[in-house]
């Protein structure tokens, strides 16, 4: 039961110490740190997560003494190991409520998650849209330079009355240049605000969460 009770809350919690303890499957070496957050257990800071590509990673040591247990590192075995107290000793009197009480923290350790997971995706959209802000800012800047350009040479077209020369040339091309870049900053405008409705569309769904 112990065990079960072990594996249940780390599945949930959806934590790991190091790349040695947990072996192959989870490699963190030269991944970038989004952020952190407070690791709190029943509404207690018992240490700090970092976010990893909308992860939340925390040391296997806070979480055991956050819940009154132990955790140590077993080199021969290559593995961390982490106990939780037992029945006696937390109180819980049956193993029916042991095995409750070791549900009820897997599953509030999964919501947990999923509120730092989503408030991870809120940061990377708004994020991007700053982003997509300084690329259509951009646009509108190149934007105005060719239609400079495209006046400058408009005039310089006219007065070649109406013969063929290289300024009637430049004119025609810096015209479907202007109006190329035009469709380009259309399309930039139009992904902005799907951004910013998928924004919404993510706070919403954290507003639920935290509800």
């Amino acid at each position: 039961m112990m065990k079960k009770m072990v594996a249940a809350f780390i599945a949930g919690a959806l934590m790991m110490v190091s790349v040695q303890a947990f072996g192959s499957g989870v490699n963190l070496i030269g991944k970038k740190i989004d952020g952190q957050a407070d690791l709190k257990i029943d509404g207690k800071v018992v240490g700090q997560t970092i976010i990893v590509q909308g992860k939340s990673y925390a040391p296997v040591r806070e979480i055991a003494d956050g819940v009154g247990g132990t955790a140590k590192y077993n080199k021969s075995g290559g593995a961390v190991e982490m106990s939780l107290p037992t029945q006696t000793e937390t109180g819980q009197g049956s193993e029916g409520s042991g095995s409750t009480n070791g549900t009820d923290l897997s599953a509030k350790a999964a919501h947990e998650q999923k509120i730092l997971d989503k408030k991870t995706e809120i940061d990377n959209k708004k994020m991007s849209i700053e982003n997509q802000g300084k690329h259509i800012k951009d646009i509108k800047s190149e934007l105005e330079n060719q239609k400079i350009m495209l006046e400058e040479y408009r005039v310089k077209a006219e007065k070649s009355q109406g013969s063929i020369s290289s300024a009637q040339t430049i004119y025609e091309v810096t015209k479907k240049t202007v109006a190329d870049t035009e469709t380009r900053l259309s399309e930039a405008e139009k992904e902005l605000l799907v951004m910013q409705q998928q924004l919404t569309d993510l706070q919403t769904q954290l507003a639920t969460l935290e509800g």
